[in-house]
């Protein structure tokens, strides 16, 4: 009906080509392969500064784990 509101939520993502981050630890474990230590600062790192763009914009994510970080394929 037009002029009538509509209470909505829409999640907006942008495809991740490279799995998520559980996958890739599972799939190092397996394999016996470690993370470089350059490799796991940079993740973090990208991981809170993405996490602070979302708290500058009042936006709380509850669901913070490794299979909810997306990965892309270098």
């Amino acid at each position: 009906m037009v002029g009538t509101p509509v209470n909505r939520f829409s999640i907006v993502m942008q495809y991740a080509d490279g799995g998520d981050l559980l996958q890739k630890i599972t799939e190092r474990k397996n394999n016996k392969v470690f993370f470089r230590e350059s490799q796991v600062w940079r993740a973090l790192i990208e991981m809170v500064h993405g996490l602070k763009a979302m708290h500058d914009l009042n936006l709380m994510h509850r669901d913070i784990k490794s299979a909810n970080i997306f990965l892309y394929k270098p």
